[in-house]
């Protein structure tokens, strides 16, 4: 999830200068002839330096109407950087799989992130609140005796890490979390799970780098797993990029404007404990989803100093893949693979 900007300094000079005034051979010496067609006559005074002489301009800056003009920098108040994203989805309601019933998803999260020193490293460290509602219709072959076998659902996750570059190549990250997921009623240190990923980037060129790690963590009614992971930056041009952000990958262009248009491919995976007086006491439900979005960003200028380095984001797209599964006692009890289902959101980013 940082932005980097990156200030340009244009320093001009000119200079002016021209021969001192010759002296008088006499009154009656006739004035120095010139020749028409300039010859050896103009040759000679320009190696002389008679004359006046300018510097050649310098290359110009190329014209780039769709970056936003930087402001000076003013002098930081605080060693901390903060960014805030306050997020709105909608995953559309969709056919259960193998079961009839229908299922449509709606999730508001605040995410807080906070960083601590520069380009070389630092400290890395986050919040982030998610409040899900699953609206299950006629859903009577999932789970028995049920057509809604859950409906309000929460997240909460700390994590906190370190970055470090080795050198101009290299740099490393190291990260841990815990989350505690579930419906409202249930116990909080049941569904707790926890996790740690580290990573290495490797900068292949100024504009390239590779990243290699993995990520282990813990699962409420499953074993641990263990996740290999392999990420891209790549700026291909001044206007085209492409990034991964965990099991994120997105391709983005510049528009004019301070427009930037993308389009990206995430997995995502949630686990929540249920409740111990619904259908399936204390179990855990299961959510993962493939998804592909298309979208715009752009600085929305509200106008409030704060929000001066804002960013709203929205997208719409689809569910390629989505798997709902109950387990209970680390066995599988329902599962159903959803058929494709329409998902669209807004986001506010926010950095101090």
């Amino acid at each position: 999830m940082q932005t980097i900007a990156t200030l340009v300094l244009a320093l001009g000079w000119s200079a002016q200068g021209g021969p001192a005034a010759a002296q008088d051979g006499g009154a009656g010496e006739p004035p120095a002839q010139t020749s028409q067609d300039g010859g050896l006559d103009q040759l000679g005074r320009e190696l002389r330096g008679d004359g006046p002489w300018r510097p050649a301009e310098g290359p110009k800056a190329p014209y780039e109407p769709y970056r936003t003009p930087v402001r000076p920098l003013e002098a930081p108040t605080s060693p901390w950087s903060l960014e805030s994203r306050l997020r709105l989805e909608q995953q559309g309601g969709a056919d259960l799989g193998g079961s009839p019933g229908r299922l449509e998803t709606r999730r508001i999260g605040v995410d807080v992130g906070a960083s601590r020193g520069d380009r070389d490293g630092g400290f890395l460290g986050g919040l982030s609140v998610e409040f899900s509602e699953y609206r299950f219709r006629d859903a009577t072959g999932i789970l028995p005796n049920t057509d809604s076998p859950t409906e309000d659902l929460y997240s909460l996750a700390l994590s906190a890490g370190w970055r470090q570059r080795w050198n101009e190549r290299w740099t490393w990250l190291a990260s841990a979390s815990a989350r505690a997921a579930g419906e409202y009623r249930a116990e909080l240190q049941d569904g707790l799970t926890y996790s740690g990923l580290g990573t290495l980037t490797y900068e292949i060129e100024r504009g390239l780098g590779l990243t290699f790690g993995a990520m282990v963590s813990t699962e409420l009614e499953d074993s641990t797993q263990v996740v290999p992971l392999i990420g891209l930056d790549w700026r291909i041009d001044a206007r085209t990029e492409i990034t991964t952000r965990g099991p994120r990958i997105e391709l983005s262009r510049e528009l004019d404007g301070g427009f930037r248009t993308f389009a990206a491919i995430e997995y995502q995976s949630r686990q929540y404990r249920l409740d111990d007086e619904g259908p399936l006491p204390e179990g855990a439900l299961r959510d993962r989803i493939f998804a592909a979005t298309l979208g715009l960003e752009w600085n929305p200028e509200i106008g409030a100093k704060a929000f001066a380095n804002s960013r709203l984001r929205v997208f719409a797209g689809s569910n390629l893949w989505r798997e709902i599964s109950f387990l209970d006692d680390d066995d599988t009890v329902a599962r159903s693979r959803m058929h494709p289902g329409p998902v669209f959101g807004v986001s506010l980013r926010t950095t101090f």
